[in-house]
């Protein structure tokens, strides 16, 4: 990976990627070490004043992973763009990943478009006194282990019971049974037995209306001899959506009906070969694949690992069915398919993700999103932030400097007119962008906290990594902090 620029925040990202092992880094970096880098920057030490602040930085943070290579060049970020416009992508191209600190907005945009070009994920950090800003971009990012942690997801197909789930729950009869294997049954199968009862009653169909629902629930309490004492009854009750209800996410729907999962070749990402031949399975089956993941549950050992073995057993066959079906769709050889990919594919289906970024010209030259106009109703809104930060940049162009280098309190009355005329092609009303807080950016001048940097540098990093290993589901886009409040939001921008 790159990192342009070896000040307080690239240096905290880079930092929180070396001590895991991040493999290899380059900074590229034409600044010599000054004195306030000596207050700022933890990697900075004052016998280093005057070197190579790349080479400094690069050295003490090899120091940290011994596991790590890195290289420090004394490259301008102007030279890096030039060679890469004039044609020669050689060097950009090299890396997975480039991190960008401190650009002028100008910089930032001739970047992003080489990015986008290269199709390299960019992250763009900023840190301005007690703000702070990272903006992500990739391209088409595309995650199969996004790992919700903010819900269970369970895929146990009791609407249309697979033969095998439905010969097991054929087997518990349970008037016959005592009250100690009663208890014990599993609730995927007094699911599927019950809900077989509910339709034999109802011409076939399934519960369908808040009504209907809330029977089928008094159904499952009924069944019981003792509800409060049976454990089983009571998971069959709390998830009794399961039997009835297709939880199939939204996302993984438009997955599966996007472009790009037909007409795919052997050429093609294996992404989305996998999600046509998903997408084929489910209109020959009516259903997914099943990811075989059986969630704990009230049931003698025996019972549960009968279980296990019927879920994981149908979960292969479902598997070979979607490998062979790739097959046909790459026209490849079965040994020259990623089965171990494809495992992974169908184990994840319901928390696939896909994330289709807009870039930074689009960003800046589009207009409002909801995000913006949905902060609009905190007391102060955390969008004037961002605004500011926009405003500084409109400044630097026109004036060739930040506001606050010189006289803050005068440049905070011109800061406020361009803050003004951000939020109007936004769509804001002006007032977003008050005086007080153009007078707090303005302030600021070219100041970097190393506080606020870190925090920049964590944020960052976690972002990094999530976009390298394609795990976890990273920012879609841009992420705005505010140590005043204590606060970070995210806008889609």
């Amino acid at each position: 990976m790159l990192l342009i620029n070896a000040n307080p925040a690239g240096t905290e990202t880079l930092k929180n990627l070396v001590l895991p092992g991040v493999g290899h880094f380059t900074i590229a970096d034409v600044a010599n070490v000054k004195e306030s880098d000596l207050g700022n920057n933890f990697f900075i030490t004052a016998e280093s004043l005057g070197q190579s602040r790349a080479q400094v930085a690069a050295r003490l943070l090899l120091e940290l992973n011994p596991d790590v290579k890195g290289k420090a060049l004394q490259l301008d970020v102007g030279e890096i763009l030039a060679t890469a416009e004039g044609g020669n992508l050689d060097f950009l191209s090299s890396f997975s990943l480039v991190i960008a600190s401190q650009l002028t907005q100008g910089h930032e945009r001739r970047l992003s478009v080489l990015c986008t070009h290269l199709q390299t994920p960019l992250l763009l950090l900023k840190s301005v006194g007690l703000l702070a800003s990272l903006r992500v971009y990739a391209p088409e990012h595309r995650v199969v282990e996004s790992k919700p942690a903010d819900k269970e997801v369970l895929d146990l197909h009791m609407i249309n019971p697979f033969l095998e789930l439905r010969a097991f729950a054929d087997t518990f009869d349970l008037a016959s049974l005592d009250d100690m294997a009663h208890a014990h049954v599993p609730y995927v199968v007094l699911l599927v037995k019950l809900l077989d009862l509910w339709k034999g009653q109802h011409n076939g169909q399934l519960p369908a209306s808040f009504a209907d629902k809330t029977a089928f629930k008094a159904t499952i309490k009924a069944a019981s001899r003792n509800y409060f004492n049976e454990m089983n009854f009571q998971e069959a009750f709390n998830n009794s959506y399961l039997s009835y209800a297709d939880d199939t996410p939204e996302t993984t729907l438009a997955i599966l009906a996007d472009p790009k999962a037909s007409g795919n070749g052997p050429s093609s990402p294996i992404f989305w070969t996998a999600a046509e031949a998903v997408a084929s399975f489910r209109a020959e089956h009516g259903a997914l694949p099943l990811s075989g993941a059986l969630p704990d549950m009230t049931s003698t050992t025996d019972s549960y690992i009968q279980l296990q073995v019927i879920y994981q057993t149908k979960a292969k066959q479902d598997l070979e069915q979607v490998r062979a079906k790739v097959v046909q769709i790459t026209g490849q050889a079965l040994h020259e398919v990623d089965e171990e990919f494809l495992a992974l594919f169908t184990r994840n289906l319901k928390t696939l993700d896909l994330l289709r970024y807009r870039t930074l010209e689009e960003e800046l030259t589009a207009a409002l999103t909801d995000d913006l106009t949905n902060d609009l109703d905190e007391t102060p809104p955390m969008v004037e932030w961002y605004v500011g930060l926009r405003a500084r940049e409109v400044f630097r162009e026109r004036e060739g400097r930040y506001p606050g280098q010189t006289d803050y309190q005068s440049d905070a009355v011109q800061l406020e007119v361009d803050g003004k005329g951000v939020a109007t092609q936004l769509g804001l009303d002006p007032s977003v962008f008050s005086g007080e807080a153009a007078l707090e950016v303005a302030r600021y001048g070219e100041a970097e906290l190393h506080g606020v940097s870190a925090l920049l540098g964590g944020v960052a990093s976690q972002e990094a990594v999530k976009l390298i290993t394609r795990q976890f589901t990273p920012i879609n886009n841009t992420f705005i902090y505010s140590a005043v409040r204590s606060k970070g939001v995210v806008y889609q921008l």
